[in-house]
């Protein structure tokens, strides 16, 4: 009698703790959250591709570093890179577009630029991918294209 009433007990347990009770199917999101990217960028004359990462608050304020360079040369250390820190404040448009200022403290093949200040359009393709289009000026004008991924 004891071996049926435990298992009443542990079927009827069973039966309450589904896993779909507990199951979201809405991604949550986060007040703050890590973001990688690939970029593709032109900045004084070179088409360089590379990687982003940084940390951003609400899908507003995000900080980061990035580091692109081109692969032409074929010599070893004969590439150019520009890489640094970065900031961008996004306002949203409407509800699938943020506009916003960026700023970018970097270097050019090792030396030290002027800031680059630019503006920033992202797209949101899905609920953790976005699409940014980036043009600004430092000491040359650059644009930029960046698939970004939210990882929360």
């Amino acid at each position: 009698m004891k071996k049926t009433i435990i298992t009443l007990a542990m079927l009827l347990i069973g039966s309450v703790a589904f896993a779909q009770t507990y199951f979201d199917p809405r991604p949550t999101k986060r007040d703050f959250s890590y973001q990688v990217g690939a970029s593709l960028m032109s900045y004084n004359d070179f088409t360089m591709y590379g990687f982003s990462a940084g940390v951003n608050y609400k899908e507003r304020i995000e900080a980061g570093y990035f580091h692109v360079r081109d692969y032409v040369s074929k010599e070893t250390f004969m590439d150019t890179r520009w890489g640094g820190w970065y900031a961008t404040i996004s306002i949203p448009a409407n509800d699938c577009i943020a506009v916003g200022p960026v700023v970018r403290f970097t270097k050019h093949d090792n030396e030290w630029q002027d800031p680059f200040f630019g503006a920033e359009v992202r797209f949101d393709l899905s609920w953790n991918t976005k699409l940014a289009i980036e043009y600004g000026k430092g000491e040359a004008a650059g644009m930029g294209v960046k698939l970004l991924w939210n990882l929360y």
